[in-house]
């Protein structure tokens, strides 16, 4: 996907497979929210954390890589849908 530059999406914890797979290649621009532990361990692999609240979306439009923290400090499901409608729209948009 990503060397065909397809947009990719990643949501809750996600991001981390995200900074896993491209972080030492292309340092992606990615979310899973605030936790400072997680987004330490993802920037260790390479990856660059952005804090985001639950229904907010970091785009990584050099990568092409849209994610959303969703669960990982949700409040209501209602946070959660916001998140994910908007990566969901942005992924479209990329499409």
């Amino acid at each position: 996907m990503h060397k065909n530059k397809k947009p990719i999406g990643a949501l809750c914890i996600a991001p981390a497979v995200v900074a896993g797979v491209f972080g030492k290649t292309c340092a992606p621009e990615i979310t899973i929210g605030g936790d400072a532990s997680t987004a330490g361990k993802m920037e260790a692999m390479g990856a660059r954390h952005k804090t985001a609240a639950a229904d907010e979306i970091v785009v990584d439009s050099e990568n092409r890589i849209v994610t959303t923290p969703c669960y990982m400090l949700a409040q209501s499901i209602k946070e959660v849908g916001a998140g994910i409608e908007k990566l969901a729209a942005k992924i479209m948009e990329m499409a």
